[in-house]
């Protein structure tokens, strides 16, 4: 078999954001009080493991490029975090915060 390119680890990355997006939605979605805190969780989960996939393969080329491994880690809290923000707009309870004062938006 032929090795991934690094195009086709850039497709991995984004489809493993648009995962971790739902995966927090579903998180926030799921919990019974305090949806971000659970995205969160998850995600904080995804960071561990992320890190140590990166430490397990990080001198194993053959497996894959290095920043692969760090991206998988990175963007582990930032994906939970909009899916729990995507949640929180569905459910109608936006918060923006202005310069001022935050702001709740309705739907």
């Amino acid at each position: 078999s032929r090795p991934m390119t690094d195009s086709l680890f850039l497709l991995a990355t984004v489809y493993r954001a648009a995962f971790g997006v739902g995966g927090g939605w579903m998180a926030a979605r799921l919990a019974p009080t305090a949806p971000m805190k659970h995205a969160q969780a998850l995600g904080g989960l995804g960071l561990i493991l992320g890190l140590l996939g990166a430490a397990a393969t990080w001198n194993q080329p053959e497996i894959g490029p290095r920043w692969y491994s760090v991206a998988v880690a990175a963007t582990a809290l930032p994906t939970a975090w909009i899916g729990a923000l995507l949640h929180r707009a569905q459910a109608g309870r936006v918060n923006v915060t202005s310069k001022s004062a935050p702001v709740t938006v309705a739907r």
